[in-house]
């Protein structure tokens, strides 16, 4: 005798499997808590009310309260969080649950510098990086040199009109057209994390 199950799939067709792009893993090593939340959060929305009936332990009629809440404000997004929440709890437990939930809403705000070393690797771990020289924090880099050296300007002129336009952040934090990165800006005494706009984020390493 055999038990079979119809294999899950995503709205676009994929796969659940270790072959798939973007696959997730059980163990915290290959998936952080973190990477794990974000995927359950991201959730197609045609997925969501399928997952929580798949792989949660929520009751049927907590399951219809949700898809009730998610049909009329889809922007809500109550039904992804609470996926996520139980899925991340369910695996990784309620601390770790948290310390992921925590370092969404980091990300989401811009306020990143209270967040612990290891969580904040995991925040960035898919955004662009470069590393610069950590001696040339003493006198100062003009944020109009540093952007033109990521992703987030292509030159000096435009990370000015950017800067100008208040639309950069450095570590969450405002930053204005004559504004300089400074040792005192280091996150564990290596890292400045640099945003434009709400979503644009690069992440300084500097050795």
């Amino acid at each position: 005798f055999g038990l079979t199950a119809p294999l899950i799939t995503r709205a676009d067709g994929g796969k659940f499997g270790k072959t798939e792009a973007g696959t997730i893993w059980l163990s915290a090593d290959r998936t952080s808590p973190y990477a794990f939340f974000q995927f359950w959060l991201n959730t197609d929305d045609s997925d969501v009310i399928r997952y929580l009936n798949l792989f949660t332990f929520f009751t049927r009629a907590e399951i219809a309260e949700l898809q009730a809440a998610h049909e009329k404000d889809p922007g809500g997004r109550s039904a992804h969080r609470a996926l996520a929440r139980h899925m991340t709890e369910l695996l990784h437990g309620e601390s770790e649950r948290a310390q992921a939930e925590a370092a969404a809403q980091a990300l989401f705000s811009g306020e990143i510098a209270t967040l612990p070393e290891r969580t904040l690797a995991e925040v960035f771990a898919s955004v662009p990086t470069s590393e610069h020289d950590k001696a040339q924090l003493g006198a100062g880099v003009p944020l109009s040199d540093l952007l033109a050296l990521t992703t987030l300007a292509k030159s000096k002129r435009e990370a000015r009109e950017f800067l100008a336009s208040g639309s950069v952040a450095i570590n969450g934090r405002k930053a204005g057209a004559d504004d300089k990165a400074t040792t005192a800006d280091l996150l564990h005494g290596s890292l400045i994390a640099l945003r434009r706009g709400k979503k644009n984020w690069h992440l300084t390493r500097w050795k």
